[in-house]
């Protein structure tokens, strides 16, 4: 739950939407609905997994933590360095 609130909050998924069970009830759940238009973008920068051991190569070269954010700025540079080097 709390991973797709993230998403969410990152702008990858929309509809998402928290709910609980009973007034007393800890337990609860969510529903998501749609991936947007940057989410489906994001999805293709990393689908292969040459890009996506490239974006880790470069984070771990770098010192930095792997995060959403840091995958959005690092995938498109890393695809145009993979076509240049063609």
């Amino acid at each position: 739950m709390y991973n797709c609130q993230l998403l969410h909050e990152a702008g990858l998924i929309k509809g998402y939407k928290r709910y609980w069970r009973g007034e007393t009830s800890p337990k609860g759940g969510f529903s998501v609905g749609d991936l947007t238009w940057e989410g489906h973008d994001f999805l293709d920068n990393i689908r292969e997994e040459t890009v996506w051991n490239k974006i880790k190569d470069v984070v771990a070269q770098k010192g930095i933590t792997l995060t959403i954010e840091i995958i959005k700025e690092i995938a498109p540079s890393v695809i145009l360095q993979m076509i240049k080097g063609m």
